[in-house]
């Protein structure tokens, strides 16, 4: 007996950002160009790691956002 699932791709809000083409937010995490992207703790304030080693606050990355809809495409798995 076979079994076809037919996944459909999935759609989330999330928030892409003035300024950072290719950054944006959702499910919790930033992503930057479909990578996810390293938080850390800069004197004592969240930051996202870009480019390399440049950081970037997310108290001013607030002020950047801008709500939206992104479609997660489905990934084909190799098997």
């Amino acid at each position: 007996m076979s079994v076809i699932f037919r996944l459909k791709d999935i759609e989330v809000d999330g928030y892409y950002f003035i300024g950072y083409e290719g950054l944006i937010w959702h499910s919790g995490k930033f992503w930057f160009n479909e990578q996810e992207v390293k938080q850390v703790f800069n004197n004592g304030s969240l930051s996202i790691l870009l480019y390399g080693s440049s950081k970037k606050s997310i108290k001013q990355l607030r002020k950047l956002a801008k709500p939206c809809r992104i479609k997660l495409l489905k990934e084909v798995l190799p098997f």
